[in-house]
């Protein structure tokens, strides 16, 4: 563009309000007077663009999501000349480093930010962030606990058995079913082919085979008899030890016609 202007000796031109292009100057000089070269005025350069802070590879330890691991730690590169800002959740953002930690963490979804600064103030325009979910898993069910199944036995009697033996043609059974954690043993007797009607039954001890013992439970009279023994937590061990016994006492021999002596309780 070509502008001619007249001035007066002594004047300057000033060069001003260009945005693009060029402006040339003529000057006209009064009569007499040397005309000067134009003054050519430049427009002034354009500012160079403004280069956003970029945070790049932005990655995360765990990196599976859903995970059970509460605790997650961060890692990201950019230039040596950026400063970074975190936010969690939301959170106001605050200083960090690559290699930030968070604390523990609560199940459900989370979001981590991170934004870079530069130098010069221009802040990161859309930081990357990561989004990642939580999940304790729940508690494993109790295992169902093993029904404890008492130890049953079936014992013979005989005229052999008692002490001191006779010659007895009695014979029978019992079936004994002992509860360690109910102190209890469950007893089924049955027997035929005494020499006498039957006087008395007990479960004595205890003794071993070839010895005799005091009372410890009385058993109600007949060939055919069920009951139940609530024993006291001292008397466990010689029954398990097989030191009692079952007795039945007849008219002809009332110390002991038939005995079964309780082996089989483990």
């Amino acid at each position: 563009m070509n502008r001619f202007i007249s001035v007066a000796m002594g004047w300057a031109i000033l060069c001003s309000g260009f945005s693009a292009g060029a402006a040339t100057y003529y000057v006209n000089t009064p009569p007499g007077y040397e005309e000067p070269a134009p003054v050519v005025c430049e427009a002034p350069p354009e500012p160079p663009p403004v280069i956003q802070p970029v945070t790049q590879n932005l990655a995360s330890t765990p990196a599976d999501s859903p995970t059970s691991i509460n605790v997650r730690s961060f890692t990201w590169t950019g230039s040596e000349s950026l400063s970074f800002r975190c936010s969690l959740d939301g959170a106001e953002e605050s200083p960090c480093a690559s290699g930030f930690s968070t604390g523990p963490l609560a199940d459900g979804t989370h979001t981590f930010l991170v934004r870079a600064t530069d130098p010069a103030g221009n802040v990161e325009a859309a930081p990357p962030s990561q989004t990642f979910v939580i999940t304790t898993p729940a508690p494993a069910p109790e295992p169902t606990p093993t029904p404890v199944v008492p130890p049953t036995c079936t014992l013979t009697f005989s005229g052999a058995q008692v002490y001191p033996p006779n010659a007895s043609p009695g014979t029978g059974q019992v079936s004994v079913t002992l509860d360690t954690e109910a102190n209890t043993l469950s007893y089924t007797i049955t027997f035929a082919g005494l020499l006498g009607p039957e006087t008395a039954a007990h479960i004595h001890g205890p003794a071993p085979l070839g010895r005799n013992a005091m009372v410890l439970h009385p058993v109600a009279l007949g060939s055919q008899v069920s009951g139940v023994w609530s024993y006291a937590e001292a008397q466990e061990d010689s029954i398990r030890s097989g030191l009692t016994y079952v007795d039945i006492h007849s008219a002809v021999l009332p110390g002991g016609e038939i005995r079964g002596q309780i082996l089989c309780v483990p």
